[in-house]
């Protein structure tokens, strides 16, 4: 019989803790400078099952954060555009992209070469 590893199942969990929504939450605001507050700006949030962006733009100390349907990334030292597909994740000093799921598989991989 096959004994499922634990980093089999911490694959599992990550693979399944996502939920499947149509639509993205992000932080919106046009002058919302770091160090960023959450608790004072509005959140938007759009429905749709086509592709969206929060995005964060900087540029001479200026912060604004909104929601998009195409996004471009640019940046040099504290100017620039950030773009990310996570709910709410445009409220970072430095926006990084994670991908839940790419983790998840590369775990599962490795559980598979390794056990």
């Amino acid at each position: 019989m096959y004994k499922l590893s634990p980093i089999a199942i911490v694959c599992f969990l990550l693979l399944t803790w996502n939920p499947m929504i149509d639509g993205l939450a992000c932080y919106t605001c046009s002058s919302c400078n770091d160090p960023f507050n959450q608790y004072y700006v509005q959140i938007a949030f759009i429905n749709n099952t086509g592709i969206l962006y929060c995005s964060k733009r900087s540029a001479a100390y200026n912060t604004s954060r909104s929601i998009e349907s195409t996004c471009v990334e640019y940046g040099t030292v504290g100017n620039g555009q950030w773009c990310c597909q996570t709910n709410l994740c445009n409220k970072a000093k430095r926006n990084m992209l994670t991908n839940t799921f790419s983790f998840g598989i590369g775990l599962l991989m490795i559980n598979l070469y390794f056990f």
